[in-house]
C-alpha cells in the first residue's frame, strides 16, 4: 500500500491516490481518482464524497453514458469469490437469494414501474433464482471491462448492493 501511495502521489501526475487512512486531497482539474481501502461506513467516505462523484459523473459524460431513469434500479450480485474463497466466505459471505429477493419488494412497493438489471459474476444463478421470479435484464454479460461495469451502475439512483439498499 505504501508503495502504491508513493508511486501514484508523487509519479503519476493524472492521479489522486485517496486511502482509507489519510486525509482527502481537494481535487481539482481532470484526473483519474484511486481509493484504496474499504470505506465501509458513511464517515469514512464523507471527505471524499463530493470529489469521488465529481470524477465519475466526467467518467460518465466522457464515456456517453446517460444517467437512467428514476424507476430503473442496480442490482449487484457477487457471488465468485465470496462462494468459492473460503476467507471470503467466512468474512462476507453470499447474501443469499432472499436477501435479494426482499430488497426488490421493498423497491418495488417504493419505486412504480421498476426496471432490475443486474450486474453479476455468475448470471448462470441468476438466470435459474431470480429470473423465473422476476423480471430482470442481465447487463454484465454485454459488459467485458470492470470499470466500465462500475461506471454503468453509477449511472442508477437506486440500488441494491451486496449489503445495502439505496433509495
Amino acid at each position: 500500500k505504501m508503495v502504491r501511495s508513493f508511486y501514484v502521489k508523487y509519479l503519476c501526475s493524472k492521479l489522486y491516490y485517496v486511502d482509507d487512512e489519510s486525509p482527502a486531497p481537494q481535487i481539482q482539474g481532470d484526473y483519474d481518482l484511486i481509493l484504496d481501502g474499504f470505506f465501509q461506513w458513511p464517515a469514512e467516505i464523507e471527505e471524499v464524497k463530493n470529489d469521488v462523484v465529481k470524477v465519475l459523473r466526467a467518467k460518465l459524460e466522457a464515456l456517453k453514458i446517460s444517467q437512467k431513469s428514476a424507476n430503473h434500479v442496480a442490482i449487484h450480485i457477487r457471488r465468485g469469490d465470496y462462494i468459492t474463497d473460503k476467507a471470503a466466505s467466512e468474512s462476507h459471505g453470499f447474501l443469499g437469494l432472499e436477501y435479494y429477493l426482499d430488497a426488490i419488494k421493498i423497491l418495488r412497493e417504493n419505486i412504480e414501474q421498476p426496471t432490475f438489471d443486474i450486474y453479476t459474476d455468475d448470471s448462470e444463478w441468476v438466470r435459474d433464482n431470480i429470473l423465473p421470479i422476476v423480471p430482470v435484464n442481465i447487463v454484465s454479460e454485454r459488459i467485458a471491462d470492470a470499470n466500465l461495469e462500475f461506471l454503468s451502475m453509477f449511472s442508477y439512483k437506486n440500488f441494491i448492493t451486496i449489503n445495502t439498499i439505496i433509495l
